[in-house]
């Protein structure tokens, strides 16, 4: 499983897909990152209440947890391209030959997919940390990175990257097509759940939007103060973790009966 699992890496590294994705990473946290400690404590126009202070906790987790949704998007695309990348090019027949017993190479895949997520993350971190407290401590605050709040909500933002990361590997798996698989990773998974949870919380069934994947990131997010419209910090990371866990399984079972011609 070790040469299974260093081959794959192996494989994800000697492309350019990773890096710029990766890439993008950096520059969307560093973006997020300085805006929201720029605008932390600013008033609002026409009395309205601002936005809370730079030393608030809240604002400190919105500032250090910037890169987690560039991070948990570009690792989807990621993933899903970890394998369909191999059925568009047809490697997924010499994958197969030297390892025939596909569960195996699946599970190797999705812990390289989770690694990849692991690399994204803590880069994601890193760029955050380093764009927003100099952009606080540039502005006179003090910088709150000691603060155990703070580095709980980014530590499960690490982990809930590599999740999206098996997720995005699943549905590759169940979506052959690469393109169809991206488009319906980014669309579906991020862009029309918003909508969904939405529309359930105006049925009053907002209960169930919290169990979404991207819902379960935001109570990530929110770490050891979640708002009462969010689960627990755990919660969410136990819920993310099991839609990561159903696609994986759903992707390995249809995997292991279909044709890879």
């Amino acid at each position: 499983m070790n040469r299974l699992l260093a081959a794959e890496l192996l494989k994800i590294r000697t492309t350019r897909v990773w890096w710029g994705l990766l890439l993008g990473v950096v520059g969307l946290t560093a973006i997020g990152s300085v805006a929201t400690a720029a605008t932390a404590g600013l008033g609002a126009a026409g009395g309205r209440p601002g936005l809370p202070a730079a030393t608030d906790p809240a604002m400190l987790r919105s500032i250090y947890t910037a890169g987690f949704s560039p991070a948990y998007t570009f690792v989807l695309v990621l993933g899903t391209l970890i394998i369909t990348g191999e059925y568009r090019h047809q490697t997924i027949s010499h994958t197969l030959l030297v390892t025939p017993r596909r569960t195996r190479v699946v599970v190797a895949k999705l812990a390289a997919a989770a690694l990849m997520g692991l690399v994204y993350a803590v880069v994601a971190a890193v760029v955050a940390a380093v764009a927003g407290a100099s952009t606080l401590a540039i502005r006179g605050y003090p910088v709150g990175l000691a603060s155990t709040s703070v580095a709980g909500a980014v530590g499960l933002t690490v982990l809930g990257t590599a999740i999206w990361g098996a997720l995005g590997l699943g549905l590759g798996i169940l979506i052959r097509n690469q393109i169809a698989a991206v488009v319906t990773g980014i669309v579906g998974l991020i862009l029309l759940e918003g909508l969904l949870a939405l529309l359930l919380n105006v049925v009053h069934a907002g209960v169930v939007a919290k169990f979404l994947p991207t819902q379960a990131s935001s109570a990530i997010v929110a770490g050891v103060s979640t708002g009462a419209d969010q689960l627990p910090w755990w919660a969410g990371a136990l819920v993310l973790l099991a839609w990561g866990a159903l696609f994986a399984a759903a992707g390995t079972f249809t995997t292991l009966r279909r044709d890879v011609t």
